[in-house]
């Protein structure tokens, strides 16, 4: 499994505090990409969780900003491995 995450506050839905922002991309042990989001607000206790397979756009870009790329170098006995793919990230390297 591979996992990157990241944090940081938003405006709470119902009342407009700063809330807590959690977002997280998995890569599962069976090649199946996931992602999950939360938000937590101290001021009212109210939240909100989503989840899916496709990576959001912000949410992607934003990872890119804040980890980077990665460089995939694989041993000659490698056959199928595990990549989490940026789409319109041009090519991969190696």
């Amino acid at each position: 499994m591979i996992v990157e995450s990241l944090e940081g506050s938003v405006p709470c839905t119902s009342c407009r505090a700063t809330a807590q922002w959690h977002g997280v991309q998995v890569l599962l042990d069976d090649d199946t990409p996931r992602w999950d989001t939360g938000t937590a607000c101290p001021a009212c206790g109210s939240g909100m969780a989503a989840c899916g397979r496709e990576l959001p756009a912000g949410m992607r870009e934003r990872m890119l900003t804040e980890h980077g790329r990665a460089v995939l170098r694989l041993e000659p006995s490698a056959r199928r491995p595990a990549v989490m793919r940026v789409p319109g990230s041009g090519s991969a390297s190696g």
